[in-house]
């Protein structure tokens, strides 16, 4: 696929399967009131099944179409397209997080469905682009879901990442259901697998506390899209156009100041006074009542001679 352009790919679906689209959005406003699905999520995957077997018999295209609209539908709202800066992305890219991290922080994505780009990434000699990832709900076993849209030169794929109590968890539950039988399907799941947590470092970091992004438009970040009133009913509308929001334009400069200020250092002879150079990482701690919501932060690979890890965001939130 040699256009990765988000927004031109929803107007080809919404063109190539307007009946479904007309059909799901009518079945939405029917069972939100009866079945009340979580807000964090838009619109349930089994609601897409449904829309589709009321226009025709679903078939193995559909069933890819459908993998794919489970995004489409939710970022259409907002359209926003996420881009790194490159010390950061690379920094995110080899950031190890911890795998007990519970995956209640996702629930902190900005929006229903996000864009992100991926420049220059080489996934298993496939060419990536960019994804969509949005939060789903299964309304049968009432549990999470991650779900993934990847844009690469060979075509488009999904992929639904099952959310347990923690990431770990998460991981390990696909490794344990994974059928045994190696085929041409359970390869494809294993390597959509792998490139979801070779991302999610990225997803972490817009689900952190206080990211660092540059908004470039007049609509709020981190507030979801009210309905309108209409004649046929209550309707969501698309976004007049896509909102690109810059991530790390802050914390990016301020790691290769560092850098530079550490070569200076070494070439004169100097030495740190930090006691260590701690790796970059994701920083989980408890808020609320009965300290119950978890938050997460992203400590950058940089020196640390306090005690304190927060004020190193205080020194990247002063950077001009």
């Amino acid at each position: 696929m040699n256009d990765a352009n988000p927004k031109k790919l929803l107007e080809l679906y919404k063109k190539e399967l307007a009946e479904e689209w007309k059909a799901l959005s009518q079945l939405r406003e029917k069972e939100k009131a009866e079945l009340n699905w979580a807000d964090w999520c838009y619109t349930p995957t089994a609601l897409y099944f449904q829309a589709f077997s009321d226009c025709r018999e679903i078939t193995e295209n559909d069933v890819f179409s459908i993998g794919v609209m489970v995004s489409l539908d939710a970022w259409r709202l907002t359209q926003g397209v996420y881009r790194f800066d490159s010390t950061l992305y690379e920094s995110l890219l080899n950031t190890q997080f911890d795998g007990k991290i519970p995956t209640d922080v996702l629930l902190r994505l900005p929006e229903w469905c996000v864009y992100i780009e991926t420049p220059n990434l080489v996934f298993e000699n496939l060419n990536v682009f960019g994804f969509f990832c949005s939060l789903e709900y299964d309304l049968v076993n009432k549990t999470k879901e991650l779900w993934f849209v990847f844009i690469a030169d060979e075509g488009l794929f999904s992929f639904p990442f099952y959310l347990q109590e923690t990431l770990n968890d998460s991981r390990e539950s696909f490794i344990k259901n994974a059928p045994n039988t190696k085929n041409e399907n359970t390869i494809a799941a294993e390597k959509s697998m792998a490139l979801a947590m070779r991302l999610l470092p990225l997803i972490l970091y817009l689900c952190s506390e206080e990211p660092d992004i540059l908004i470039n438009s007049k609509k709020p970040i981190f507030e979801k899209p009210k309905p309108k009133k209409t004649k046929k009913g209550i309707r969501y509308f698309d976004a007049e156009k896509t909102s690109n929001y810059e991530v790390g334009y802050k914390i990016g400069r301020f790691i290769r100041e560092y850098k530079r200020s550490e070569k200076t250092e070494s070439m004169s002879g100097g030495s740190s006074k930090s006691p260590h150079i701690r790796k970059a990482h994701f920083h989980l701690y408890w808020t609320g009542k009965g300290r119950e919501i978890p938050l997460i932060k992203w400590l950058p690979p940089i020196p640390v001679n306090i005690e304190n890890e927060d004020d190193i965001l205080v020194s990247i939130k002063n950077v001009k």
